[in-house]
């Protein structure tokens, strides 16, 4: 039987259309895929003033309640600006697979972890170009597709915020369900962009705040 992927869009402060265009626009394609047989869709739409945590158990209780095959969580700030990503992260046949996305402030690290020497996660920083790469330390939920065998292992809540500070809830759930033997993978040749200031931020983002990084590193030992 084809995969049947229930989608959730947690809605926190309204939707923007620019991202809404795009949802439109892989939610057409994904019509054409049930038509054909490849997998079937269904949305849930989360309301903005649910807490984070309560949208995303909702939908996991959801998901095991509906018989899909499938969750997959796209935050209503990301930009899919490819119409296949769902075919594309279904392919993949892993428990947890995600995309590669971009903190909107700051630094812009790739939402993609490994683990340091304390056992807490650190962004992969050199991640390899159009490759699938294991998260030992998890992936963000901003686009996260997550088997059917995760939810029932892992049970409700699904997603909490732990009381270790290292660990954001996203990344605690991506833990828990690696300790019950599951793996987490990021597909670093599908980017997908998250809405910022003044622009959407995506992977060219990241690798200019780390030239000028490398610049300043360089300028103080040349000193």
């Amino acid at each position: 039987t084809s995969p049947r992927v229930l989608v959730c869009v947690p809605c926190y402060s309204g939707v923007d259309p620019n991202p809404f265009i795009r949802f439109l626009i892989v939610s057409q394609e994904s019509g054409r895929a049930e038509a054909a047989g490849k997998y079937s869709v269904r949305w849930m739409i989360g309301g903005p003033k649910v807490k984070t945590q309560n949208v995303r158990n909702i939908a996991c209780k959801m998901a095991l309640d509906c018989r899909a095959s499938h969750l997959l969580f796209v935050d209503d700030d990301m930009f899919l600006d490819d119409k296949d990503i769902i075919e594309k992260l279904l392919a993949h046949d892993k428990a947890i697979v995600a995309p590669l996305f971009f903190r909107s402030a700051g630094n812009h690290d790739p939402l993609v972890f490994d683990l340091d020497s304390n056992g807490d996660p650190t962004p992969i920083l050199d991640y390899p170009k159009n490759a699938l790469v294991e998260a030992q330390g998890g992936v963000g939920t901003g686009v996260m597709l997550i088997k059917r065998q995760v939810l029932e292992a892992v049970k409700d809540p699904w997603f909490f915020y732990p009381p270790n500070p290292a660990r954001s809830m996203d990344l605690h759930f991506c833990l828990r369900a690696i300790d019950l033997g599951f793996q987490v993978w990021c597909d670093t040749s599908l980017i997908v962009r998250q809405l910022g200031l003044p622009q959407p931020v995506g992977e060219d983002d990241f690798l200019n705040y780390q030239a000028v990084v490398r610049t300043k590193v360089d300028s103080l030992t040349a000193v």
